[in-house]
Formats: C-alpha cells, sequence, structure tokens
C-alpha cells in the first residue's frame, strides 16, 4: 500500500533531465496518483510547451508510469511569481485533480520558505541537489552537446540534436561519406531512397512523375523516423527534396507535372530543420555504377554548379552551407569532420 494517495510534483522540464526522474521515481514509489504539474510561459520557454508535454508523457510511459501531467501556464516573464499568481496556480491545479493534494514533492531550492506548505496545507519532500547529481536544467542549457548531454532525458536530446546533409551531384561520394560519418559518430544516417525506386523502375528514363512523388514522400517519412529514434548527437542525410526535384526537372515530363513535383519538394524543403549541409563538388573521378549517365567533366561540373545554386537558393538563411571540394576520398573525411566538430562545438565544451 503506497505511503500517500496524491502526490504532486512541478517543474519546467525545460529540458527534463536525470534529476527530475530521479524525483519522479521517488515519488512514484510512494504515491497511489501522481500528478506532474508542466509549468511553462510564452515568455521564458526555450523548448515549447507541446514538445514538452509529448516528450513529458513518453517518458512516463517509457519509465511505466501512470502519472498524469498538467499544463499549467503563468504567463509571466521572469520566475518571481507573486503570492496571488502561486494561489491561482494552485487553485487550478486542485481543479484538475479533483482531490485533495498529500503530498508535494519540491527542489530544496524551496527549503524554507513554506510556498507549497501554505498552498497545500500538506507534507513536502524536498529533494536536494546531492540527491540528483547537482544537475540543473540551467547547467545544460550552457552546454547541451557536451557535459549536459548524458544528463538530458533521451526523449529531450532531439531537440538538441543536430541535422546535417550531405548533397552534390552523381559521384561525388555522398553515401561513402555519409557511412563514413555515421560510423565516426556512432549514429544514425539515413541513405538515399531515390536509388532503390531507380533501379525498380529500370533507370531514370523509365520513371513516372509519380515515382519522384514516391521518392520525396518515402524519404521525408524514413528520415524523420531516423531522427527521432537516434540516441547520438548528431545524425547525417545523404540527398534531400532538392535533388529528387533536380532529377525530375532532367526528365521529360509537361510542365503541370513538375510543378506538382516542385510544391511537394519545397515544402518538404522547407519543413527539414538542417544545421549543416556539406555539398560536394565533383572533384573526385567519376564511377560508373551501371545505373549513371555517362557525360563529359565540362558538363558535370556545370550541372553541379547548377545543383548548387538550386541549394543556395533554397537553404538560402535557413542553413549554413559548406563546399567540400578535396580531389581524395580521406581528404573529404578530413574536411568534413572539421565541420562536423565545429557544428557540435557550439555546445560542446
Amino acid at each position: 500500500m503506497s505511503k500517500y494517495k496524491v502526490g504532486m510534483f512541478g517543474g519546467a522540464f525545460d529540458p527534463l533531465h536525470k534529476g527530475y526522474l530521479h524525483v519522479i521515481e521517488r515519488a512514484r514509489a510512494v504515491c497511489e496518483n501522481l500528478y506532474l504539474v508542466l509549468f511553462y510561459s510564452r515568455c521564458r520557454d526555450r523548448i515549447p510547451v507541446e514538445l514538452r508535454y509529448r516528450w513529458l508523457r513518453g517518458t512516463l510511459e517509457d519509465m511505466g508510469s501512470r502519472a498524469s501531467v498538467i499544463l499549467l501556464e503563468d504567463g509571466l516573464k521572469t520566475k518571481n511569481s507573486s503570492w496571488e499568481e502561486w494561489e491561482i496556480g494552485r487553485d487550478y491545479v486542485m481543479k484538475q485533480i479533483g482531490a485533495p493534494v498529500d503530498v508535494v514533492f519540491a527542489g530544496s531550492d524551496y527549503l524554507g520558505a513554506n510556498i507549497y506548505e501554505r498552498l497545500y496545507s500538506c507534507p513536502v519532500e524536498y529533494v536536494g541537489r546531492e540527491e540528483t547529481d547537482n544537475i540543473s536544467s540551467t547547467a545544460i542549457q550552457k552546454f547541451p552537446l557536451g557535459t549536459g548531454w548524458n544528463a538530458i532525458a533521451p526523449r529531450f536530446r532531439e531537440w538538441y540534436r543536430k541535422r546535417v546533409l550531405i548533397a552534390g551531384v552523381e559521384s561525388t561520394g555522398k553515401t561513402t561519406l555519409t557511412e563514413f560519418l555515421a560510423k565516426h559518430y556512432k549514429t544514425r544516417r539515413q541513405l538515399e531512397l531515390g536509388r532503390e525506386i531507380c533501379e525498380f523502375c529500370y533507370g531514370e528514363t523509365r520513371m513516372l512523375p509519380a515515382d519522384y512523388i514516391k521518392i520525396l514522400h518515402r524519404h521525408a517519412a524514413a528520415e524523420e523516423r531516423m531522427f527521432e529514434s537516434a540516441e547520438g548527437k548528431v545524425v547525417f542525410t545523404d540527398t534531400d527534396a532538392i535533388a529528387t526535384l533536380w532529377f525530375a526537372k532532367l526528365a521529360p515530363f509537361f510542365d503541370k507535372e513538375i510543378k506538382t513535383i516542385e510544391r511537394l519538394a519545397w515544402a518538404t524543403i522547407y519543413a527539414n530543420k538542417y544545421d549543416l549541409i556539406l555539398f560536394l563538388e565533383p572533384t573526385v573521378p567519376f564511377v560508373q555504377d551501371g545505373w549513371r549517365k555517362e557525360i563529359s567533366k565540362r558538363e558535370r561540373m556545370a550541372n553541379s554548379e547548377k545543383l548548387k545554386q538550386m541549394y543556395l537558393d533554397g537553404y538560402k538563411g535557413i542553413c549554413p552551407i559548406v563546399f567540400i571540394d578535396e580531389v581524395s576520398y580521406k581528404d573529404r573525411e578530413r574536411a568534413a569532420l572539421c565541420q562536423v566538430e565545429k557544428l557540435l562545438g557550439s555546445g560542446s565544451l
């Protein structure tokens, strides 16, 4: 039999971290019914409440906990609430719970203030910083990709995880580099899906407009699944919707068909949140794999310039693009690693 019937623990969970998880575990061990109050403010929040709510719910499911989550907006620009605001929040929480609160769990920074004792007229169990390895959301926010990474609850790491796109014309080593980077960082990657569909159609000359639409849909869905299921600080993607649009424009389709593909492609492009694009210049030898169209070096360079301009136009003001023009695969790997380290270094001290 549980020590308490109804328990409550509140926090911004911005982000949810191991310190919070320790308190939740402690609370659910002694409470028959546990309520988590997720405080949010559109003025102060770093992670939108919509994401925190679903990730918190998912984390509770992962823990096998049936704790309920209550959203409480305060609307204040700072964390310093007036006593009236505390009472308004208390009344709302009590209405949502629909029963007296038997215990409140709180951090030791509230010890001595008697805020929760006065509000809920019940025992308050304080959790000291030493019990949670001195973890705090403020400290995590300073270096989320470094010292703070392991303290962040797994589902909340998605907010900080970086996306890197590997782009370029055919036979520039995109797949090879994507595989190398994913292996180096022990993380997930999404390879090009267009190749699989192209081979199924017996080459790009026999592809229909619907095939390009299928590529756009499937690649976007697969990339999102990959990103959400990843555990590392960074993930890598080989090719995106701009490349699919590029190949579609080379096909002998009608303007109406191209415009349909184009609308979907740009919608997909703007939905993606890449943090870095590595564009591979065609400065390595062309390799024939049985499906690629043989073209001259001049035409290959011209195609690369056209595709490059599509990326510059499409991601202008959205994502930085770095051009990799090294003439050996090893040098390309080193150049790519340097750029990814710079990206991660912004929050990995």
